[in-house]
């Protein structure tokens, strides 16, 4: 659910950013560039906070292969 949330901040950022692009007054760049900012900076906190996570179930899984590798090596 949360990597929804994420996908859904950053495509956010992508559509605010393309309008603060295109603003012809500075008031309306900084009315779409300050959410495109924070909707970024959001999507990209969600993502590096479960950075870790992910890598400790990857090596889990590694681990528990490498475990059966054994088992079977000594039965066979």
């Amino acid at each position: 659910m949360l990597f929804i949330v994420q996908f859904a901040l950053f495509l956010v950022s992508v559509w605010a950013a393309i309008h603060f692009f295109r603003a012809e007054t500075e008031l309306e760049a900084l009315r779409w560039g300050l959410p495109a900012a924070v909707a970024f900076l959001a999507s990209l906190t969600m993502k590096l906070t479960f950075w870790p996570q992910m890598h400790i179930n990857r090596l889990e899984r590694q681990l528990k292969r490498m475990e059966l590798l054994l088992v079977a090596k000594k039965e066979g």
